[in-house]
């Protein structure tokens, strides 16, 4: 064991002489300690470091492929942990799913991909982040979608009855 206050040499370290040992670990999904830095002129770093270990155990697969599935990325260490203690306080699979499905850089996602599959260009920074909060306020992914396609920039794209009804098979199920 190691006591607060305690030093640790960092040839120690090298040596394998320290070793980290959880207990109760297998009711948990992470632990972590916080540990500070002295370097070889004595001067202690006055920032606290924490070092957070995440077990490779069911509960953090559940949190890890959502991340890969829904946001196209690896969880960061305060998400997975956020997550994660919702899982060991009894959060259900599908409540955690969801609530990353309902997360702001989901929708951020959500609506870059309907500025692109409906206007044909990027989204700009203001319409983008009032979509994104109309759709944290409530509203459904389809009324988002019939929205983009009901605005007079989709319209003036599409301007007769042809060309808009091409254009929604186009977008909605990508074919003529």
């Amino acid at each position: 064991g190691v006591a607060k206050g305690q030093f640790i040499s960092f040839g120690d370290l090298q040596n394998g002489q320290l070793s980290f040992r959880t207990s109760g670990a297998e009711n948990r999904s992470y632990t972590s300690f916080t540990f500070q830095v002295q370097d070889s002129s004595g001067a202690i770093d006055p920032s606290p470091k924490t070092f957070t270990l995440i077990f490779g155990n069911g509960r953090a697969n559940l949190v890890r492929g959502p991340y890969i599935d829904v946001l196209g990325r690896q969880p960061d260490t305060s998400g997975m942990i956020n997550w994660l203690n919702q899982l060991d306080a009894g959060q259900s699979n599908l409540a955690i799913a969801t609530a990353i499905w309902r997360t702001a850089e989901h929708r951020g996602i959500q609506v870059d991909g309907y500025y692109n599959q409906f206007l044909g260009r990027a989204a700009d920074a203001g319409g983008r982040q009032n979509w994104i909060n109309q759709m944290l306020g409530g509203l459904t992914e389809e009324n988002t979608m019939v929205a983009f396609m009901s605005t007079a920039e989709y319209q003036i794209k599409h301007p007769s009855n042809t060309a808009f009804v091409t254009a929604v098979y186009q977008n909605l199920l990508n074919r003529t």
